[in-house]
């Protein structure tokens, strides 16, 4: 994998190389064509080089890949809003080059980083696993009544125990409902047998004088045991006989005829009962009798014919039944064959699934076990490569620490003598933080001839030198501010050149390059590193033995030269002195040059107390998890959110049309923003109906990073009564337990405009004063804490301190899309084991109901009853329709425009999008002039 993403990286490098070359152009799709083509190859190289990060074991070569992952992701978020710019809008669709590349918009997903889930300190993740021992322990000891009279001895039932007990008496009713609808159905056949067969099947008697024929009735009245009626029940089972019967035994009885048919094949040929001849002597005397005997004779006969003749052809129509019903069948069988072809081709493109047994392991359980034992392994092989390097710098310092010693002094008293032969003094000896005498080595000291201009300097020239360095850093100051006035008025100029005639698209400024220009320098010097090293032979992922000691070989320089430069500047001090006693000058010892002020200060976090002096950790977690501020959350993945990608962007935007967003777009932007490196977000708002997935989407990033979250809604911190010091206390543990999120469900709440009642009880405003203040300001970039908040009303509130508070928003939209509803229906059936159920006309008539709506539909309408009966009564969609209908309210019309009038308010480049279809109308309206015109000219001439 590591060899094939290396040509993935080559290639995109290329690329934008090329694409660097290209001459501006003000054609809106070629550009998003080219731009377009290089972000799908990045997000998948991004993607393939966080996975080669997580499980790699060679220490050098994930050192640079995780160079290589930061520089392309960086890369990345300047594509995203080269595109952005492109497309005038913050979604991305790149359908063009999907085609082009034979991808999907599920192999573009922004998949987790390679830095999540981030790992805590050990002490921290302690506290945190003691807390959910805790809470656990604490479940199980509630009971939902308290103990009365004798119960107050027994013993209480633990939380599993009450689980596993309520699982086996679900169980229990479930198959007693199985027994009772089998033993009605016994008793059903029994009841038609018994009426239809009454020669065949009959009930035993109990008179007979045999013993071994006896059955003896058993009576049953169990308490666990349910029949159809609670009565008591005879074992029928035992109770039926059919005696075999032997024909051969009988005299009528004769061997079944066959003959061949014109096929070659047996056929049974039909019995025609035998009549029996009636042989009498005819007594010749009397004719009557004679003539009376003859007619019969011949009558008999003639009924002999007829028969024969009704049983063939009774026997051709039998042949001709027979043909049709096989017929029918072959039909039949072909059409199963052909459903079944269909079927294995539609799972071969993914487009019919399989029934998944849920008792069953997951199929990928082993290869995530097996890469969790190897992300494990990581820790091994880096605690493996610091051993090596620390006996290699133990085995460099016992065998060559004296004569490296001896180098390094020897070439510092080699400059120190060229010093004094040119100069006849000595330069001041290098500060450590300045780099010590490794400065020496690299020429950036002063030579001979500056060091004497610098001392021959009178008070005056250094006065005026230092005159002319403030005159010179004012005139570089006023230089860069007129240089940006000049850049911000041909920024205006080039707007509005761009109203006017469109944006031209220029790919070769560097400026907005720079992640390029590092990744393609980290890529070169990786290549340069590994050229004549055979990855493949490193089977076992060892170290490279040569770096390891040309590293340890650095480390020894840099701690023996710290040694040696202590040494030679007493050294140089008793130089120096010997130098003013031959000078007969007083010695005056050189004064040590002090490090310049860093002028940019991190702004840190004011603290009203500090909460970790006088109290433990685990007391301040411990303390929040009681108030249920810190709360659990179930593991879940972002692949479960049910939301579907837009697939007709490219048509819509050949149209000069918006695409409309769909689910899963919205989901992507969400992932791509918050769990990309590059940007660096601190807070993030998610706005949609209600049940749209707002917060299984929460709990899925925070299980993907493995934050802890802690909950700022208003109900959880109504009864505070010290919100400084609670704020304080929450940004403090949540730094401490980084990553964390701070979650506020009901994000506009704090700065709620109409209030109900029950609202009001909440006391929602009680946040809003601090919010910004206390939590925003204070979010820094290095910790990895972060502010969500999730809202169904955006509108009912003050939007100004709301765009304060969050830098980003993401929008669902009020109405399902296609996609999405199908897949809700879909995912609701197979929860209940209906898989393949064409719900296509569901889809589109469902658009107005949420996610959550169709799910809780399908829960409540197929329950245990009729779950039971789906096979002899199968579902349909009217049925599911109806129910939904009846039980859910779609979205109203006017929430609709209230969500519609938001997302203008929120759209950064609605303005941009607005000036470049007001520009393409009037470049429409001037070529529909100048056509009438030239009409005109034609006419005239």
């Amino acid at each position: 994998m590591w060899i094939a993403t290396k040509e993935d990286l080559k290639n995109a490098i290329l690329r934008d190389q090329v694409l660097r070359h290209l001459e501006p152009t003000k054609n809106r799709a070629q550009a998003h064509e080219l731009i377009g083509n290089l972000y799908a190859r990045y997000v998948i190289l991004c993607n393939n080089l966080s996975e080669l990060y997580d499980q790699t074991l060679q220490v050098q070569r994930r050192a640079l890949i995780e160079k290589l992952l930061i520089s392309s992701q960086e890369r990345l978020k300047e594509i995203q809003n080269d595109i952005r710019k492109i497309e005038m809008s913050q979604f991305i669709f790149v359908d063009d080059a999907l085609v082009e590349l034979n991808l999907t918009t599920y192999d573009i997903e922004f998949l987790r980083p390679f830095y999540f889930p981030r790992r805590r300190s050990f002490e921290c993740q302690q506290v945190i696993n003691r807390a959910s021992a805790k809470v656990k322990s604490i479940e199980s000891e509630l009971i939902e009544e308290p103990p009365k009279g004798l119960d107050r001895f027994r013993k209480i039932p633990t939380r599993e125990e009450r689980e596993a007990a309520h699982e086996e008496a679900r169980l229990t009713f479930i198959i007693n409902e199985i027994k009772r609808h089998e033993k009605a159905r016994q008793g059903r056949i029994l009841e038609i047998d018994l009426k239809h067969m009454p020669d065949k099947i009959k009930l035993r008697s109990t008179d007979d004088d045999d013993d071994d024929e006896k059955v003896f009735y058993e009576f049953q009245h169990n308490e666990d045991q349910i029949g159809k009626f609670k009565i008591k029940r005879t074992k029928f089972v035992a109770d039926l006989y059919s005696k075999p019967v032997n024909t051969t035994q009988y005299d009528y009885y004769s061997p079944p005829e066959f003959r061949i048919n014109r096929l070659g094949k047996k056929v049974l040929i039909p019995k025609v009962k035998k009549q029996v001849e009636i042989v009498e002597e005819i007594n010749t005397s009397d004719e009557e009798e004679k003539a009376e005997a003859e007619r019969k004779l011949k009558l008999l006969k003639e009924e002999e014919e007829v028969t024969k003749f009704e049983a063939i052809k009774l026997h051709e129509r039998q042949n001709e039944a027979a043909l049709v019903i096989q017929q029918c069948f072959y039909r039949y069988s072909l059409r199963k064959q052909i459903e079944k072809r269909k079927i294995a081709r539609l799972q071969t493109y993914g487009m019919h699934r399989k029934p998944v047994n849920l008792d069953l392991p997951n199929i990928y359980d082993p290869i995530v076990e097996y890469e969790n034992k190897r992300r494990e392994r990581k820790k091994e092989f880096d605690e493996a490569l610091i051993k090596a390097l620390e006996d290699e710098k133990a085995r460099i310092l016992r065998l060559k620490s004296e004569s490296i010693m001896e180098d390094i002094t020897e070439d510092i008293r080699e400059w120190f003598r060229e010093f004094y032969k040119e100069a006849k003094d000595f330069h001041r000896y290098p500060e450590e933080f300045e780099g010590g005498t490794i400065m020496v080595m690299y020429e950036k000291t002063k030579t001979p001839e500056e060091f004497l201009i610098e001392k021959n300097k009178t008070s005056k020239e250094k006065a005026q030198e230092r005159k002319d360095k403030r005159k010179a850093k004012r005139r570089e100051k006023q230089r860069k501010k007129k240089e940006k006035e000049r850049e911000k008025v041909l920024e205006m100029k080039k707007k509005q050149l761009e109203l006017k005639e469109g944006v031209t698209f220029d790919f070769s400024n560097m400026k907005e390059w720079k992640a390029f220009e590092s990744l393609q320098k980290t890529f070169d010097e990786g290549e340069n590193d590994f050229q004549f090293i055979d990855e493949l032979k490193n089977s076992k992922e060892l170290p490279i033995w040569e770096w390891v000691t040309v590293d340890a070989y650095c480390d020894v320089h840099k701690e023996l030269r710290l040694i040696v430069d202590d040494l030679m500047r007493v050294e140089l001090q008793l130089l120096r002195f010997a130098l003013s006693l031959d000078l007969k000058k007083p010695y005056v010892p050189q004064k040590p040059k002090k490090p310049k002020k860093d002028k940019k200060k991190k702004k840190q976090r004011k603290s009203v107390v500090d909460i970790f002096e006088e109290r433990s950790i685990e007391e301040c977690f411990n303390e929040l998890k009681e108030l249920n501020i810190i709360r659990q959350y179930e593991k879940k993945s972002l692949d479960e959110f049910i939301g579907e990608c837009s697939y007709a962007t490219t048509d819509l935007r050949a149209l000069n049309k918006d695409p409309p967003l769909h689910y899963g777009d919205v989901k992507n932007y969400i992932q791509t923003e918050i769990l990309g490196s590059a940007a660096q977000i601190k807070s993030f708002c998610i706005i949609g109906p209600e049940k749209c997935g707002k917060k299984f989407l929460v709990e899925a990033l925070c299980s993907e990073m493995g934050a802890v979250i802690f909950d700022l809604s208003a109900p959880k911190i109504k009864d505070i009564t010290d919100m400084s010091y609670f704020l304080d206390l929450v940004l403090q543990v949540a730094v401490k337990f980084q990553p964390s999120v701070l979650f506020i469900d009901g994000a506009h709440k704090p700065y709620i405009r109409k209030a109900d009642d029950e609202v009001k009880l909440e006391n929602p405003w009680k946040l809003g004063k601090y919010l910004i203040k206390d939590i925003v300001k204070n979010l820094a970039n290095d910790d990895a804490v972060m502010l969500i908040g999730v809202t169904n009303q955006p509108w009912n509130c003050n939007f100004r301190y709301l765009r304060m508070c969050y830098e980003k928003f993401a929008i669902f939209p009020p109405k399902l899309d296609f996609g999405t509803a199908l897949k809700a229906w879909h995912t609701g059936l197979e929860l209940k084991r209906i898989y393949n159920f064409d719900a296509i006309s569901l889809g589109e008539v469902s658009r107005g109901f949420s996610v959550g709506d169709i799910l809780d539909s399908i829960d409540k309408h197929i329950d245990f009853s009729r779950g039971i009966s789906l096979y002899s009564n199968p579902l349909t969609c009217n049925e599911l329709i109806e129910n939904l209908i009846t039980t859910k309210k779609p979205i109203e019309d006017k929430v609709v425009k209230q969500f519609n009038k938001f997302v203008e308010m929120l759209d950064p480049y609605i303005g941009l999008r607005k000036g470049e279809i007001e520009r393409v109308q009037e470049e429409l309206n001037k070529a529909k002039e100048a056509k009438e015109k030239m009409k005109n000219k034609k006419k005239k001439s």
